[in-house]
């Protein structure tokens, strides 16, 4: 999976990571530390700027 990870504000950086389980609600991920900010809402916005900015991102 990929995600995207805020470095400083409106700065985003794409990371893979990987989806262990999910219960519930809640999703266990593997790949970023835990209190990581990232893009829970706006997603399709960010991968979009990045794409026109040049940079390639693939979705899994």
């Amino acid at each position: 999976w990929m995600i995207f990870v805020e470095h400083e504000p409106g700065e985003f950086e794409p990371k893979e990571v990987e989806l262990l389980r999910t219960v519930g609600d809640v999703s266990v991920i593997d790949g970023i530390e835990e209190g990581t900010r990232v893009v829970t809402k706006g997603a399709f916005f960010v991968q979009s700027e990045l794409a026109k900015s040049g940079f390639e991102v693939h979705n899994h």
